[in-house]
């Protein structure tokens, strides 16, 4: 069974939530480096991987687990 479509609303609220999170270079970079670690990565080793400062990695983190690709534990 298909899914209902979206309203225009939820098409431009789905395609902001995606660009927000996927929008920036660096960040679906680490996107993909975080899922290639089954047992997570740290904001630290994100920042050591991509020459980050620590408050820009974790920024990045963030923004992915709030949009929820990736889960925090």
């Amino acid at each position: 069974m298909d899914p209902a479509p979206l309203s225009p609303t939820e098409f431009a609220s789905a395609v902001t939530a995606i660009t927000s999170a996927f929008g920036d270079p660096t960040r679906r970079e680490i996107y993909l480096f975080a899922h290639e670690h089954p047992d997570g990565v740290t904001a630290a080793e994100t920042a050591e991987r991509f020459a980050l400062h620590p408050n820009v990695a974790r920024h990045h983190l963030d923004k992915l687990a709030g949009a929820g690709h990736l889960e925090v534990t």
